[in-house]
């Protein structure tokens, strides 16, 4: 199946026969010297485990039936199982999961990749959070698929969060936030000062300045000794 640099490989023939999951198709396949390497060992040893499918989906065993054809094998029917009607996401999540090298982050990733390729195939359900509105059917499934493999509701959402990036704020929504607050009309003509000194300075306007400067005075006198004092001691 070599191919030339500026063509693009043909399509895998087995995959006129078999219709993968899509969550299936969410984990990589491998690279192609172990591929050339399975399919040696195939026509050498026979095909050691069965490919399986689950309805009409293939669920298990794309590997096998790349390597298989690059070496120029067919599969006979006997060599496919029939699996009965399990959780084809839950089932490709477990048989996948655990194959590769694979941090804790990147199999959270590949769960929330899975569980959405998953979603493709069944029907849009409402689930009602006791009458505080929808919850999200994908994250509830994920933590709950990401605790089954020893991985923590932290990195799940993590995941999560990534895949569903929230929206960001259009642009003239962004220009409006850093508009600064309109001046009142009683600071007309005055320099620009924050809000609160602005209030503070209305409130004592009307107070005995000469009077409060000597309280402040004699605030700081005393703070100053009592420093004093604790060096001191």
């Amino acid at each position: 199946m070599e191919t030339d640099e500026n063509s693009k490989a043909a399509p895998s023939k087995w995959r006129e026969l078999y219709k993968v999951h899509p969550v299936a198709d969410v984990f990589p396949m491998m690279p192609d010297a172990e591929l050339l390497e399975l399919g040696e060992d195939i026509k050498k040893n026979g095909l050691r485990e069965h490919i399986k499918v689950i309805g009409d989906r293939l669920v298990d065993g794309r590997n096998r039936l790349e390597a298989a054809e690059r070496v120029g094998i067919k599969l006979r029917a006997g060599q496919v199982s029939h699996l009965p009607a399990v959780d084809p996401v839950g089932y490709v999540i477990s048989l996948n999961i655990h194959r590769r090298h694979l941090t804790k982050q990147q199999q959270a990733d590949l769960i929330v990749a899975a569980l959405a390729a998953g979603k493709k195939l069944t029907k849009p359900q409402s689930v009602s959070n006791g009458g505080r509105g929808k919850v999200n059917p994908i994250k509830q499934a994920a933590i709950a698929e990401g605790k089954k493999h020893g991985i923590s509701e932290g990195t799940m959402k993590a995941s999560l969060a990534k895949a569903n990036p929230k929206p960001t704020a259009p642009d003239h929504e962004k220009t409006k936030a850093k508009r600064p607050p309109r001046k009142s009309a009683k600071s007309k003509g005055k320099p620009e000062v924050p809000e609160q000194r602005a209030l503070y300075l209305e409130h004592v306007a009307s107070l005995d300045l000469e009077a409060l400067m000597a309280e402040i005075k004699a605030v700081q006198d005393a703070l100053c000794e009592l420093l004093r004092e604790r060096r001191e001691g």
